[in-house]
């Protein structure tokens, strides 16, 4: 019986630790055995720039990691999994109000709003795409042209998406 219940603890422990391999911050390093060997894919984590990356589930939350091809270190974080939720509880779909100073769009990119208080950018779209609300209707704007924008007005600009790091 003791031996029973002491397989199972060492089993639990074990397991448990092969679940939580990925640390979800930008500078860590990937274990060797997470990273393909060949038939590496890449995602663009910035502007021209191409990484390899992998997918994966951590806490049921779908991520793909960018990284470093000879470091393994972590270089890029996304998810648009509509389960993750920052700690103000933004998602993807919300709508957050944003002024034109408080949106980064980097042509052939990203667009990208403010970091939540939990280290996430949200991911408002892509090359110079974004969604607002107006008038109740979802319009598709892009922000460096969008007049109410230059104006100096405040939008509510749809979430797609949240992201760590780049390059």
């Amino acid at each position: 019986m003791k031996v029973s219940i002491l397989l199972a603890l060492l089993l639990f422990v074990f397991t448990n630790v092969q679940k939580g391999e990925i640390k979800l911050e930008i500078g860590s390093v990937l274990s060797a055995k997470l990273v393909p060997k060949k038939n590496r894919k890449l995602y663009m984590t910035h502007s021209a720039q191409l990484r390899p990356y992998i997918e994966r589930t951590v806490a049921g939350i779908n991520y793909i990691i960018a990284y470093d091809e000879k470091t393994r270190e972590i270089t890029y974080i996304s998810t648009n999994d509509k389960n993750f939720k920052t700690v103000e509880n933004l998602q993807v779909g919300s709508f957050v109000e944003l002024n034109r100073k408080e949106i980064s769009a980097y042509p052939g990119w990203e667009v990208r709003g403010l970091e939540t208080k939990d280290g996430w950018e949200t991911l408002l779209g892509f090359d110079n795409k974004v969604t607002v609300l107006r008038d109740g209707a979802e319009v598709q704007i892009d922000p460096e042209v969008d007049t109410a924008l230059q104006a100096g007005q405040t939008v509510k600009v749809k979430v797609t998406g949240f992201v760590k790091g780049s390059n």
